[in-house]
């Protein structure tokens, strides 16, 4: 398992749903890899982590999370540390599944991801 994966697993508080839609919740402390280099002195979650987040969830839920294509991204409030992000998934059918993520109570982005219909596991 890749470092960045490890980080994203250990900011994982809460977990809710099955096949049909999936939530999880996560906080990431100020000190974790995924703040590394993005932005010194204000940090703030990076769109790839938004992603892997996702990919994570599905995989822990035994699902294909192998990304195909990104459809469409919107990141519309910086996340930084300490904030408690709520991200649900729904499948959209056809390998997409529309994730959300709330940040703090506040939408903070959307992704429209389309995933390849192999085992999960996928980096």
């Amino acid at each position: 398992m890749s470092p960045l994966r490890r980080a994203i697993r250990e900011a994982l508080i809460g977990a809710e749903g099955q096949c049909d839609r999936l939530s999880r919740t996560f906080v990431f402390p100020a000190e974790s890899l995924v703040f590394a280099g993005h932005f010194p002195g204000k940090p703030v979650l990076p769109g790839v982590v938004h992603v892997l987040m996702a990919q994570v969830a599905l995989e822990d839920a035994g699902l294909p999370s192998s990304l195909e294509r990104i459809v469409q991204a919107k990141f519309l409030t910086p996340v930084g540390p300490g904030s408690e992000i709520v991200m649900s998934c729904e499948p959209q059918g056809g390998g997409r599944w529309k994730v959300v993520f709330e940040a703090d109570g506040e939408c903070a982005g959307r992704l429209d991801l389309a995933l390849a219909e192999s085992p999960a596991g996928g980096e």
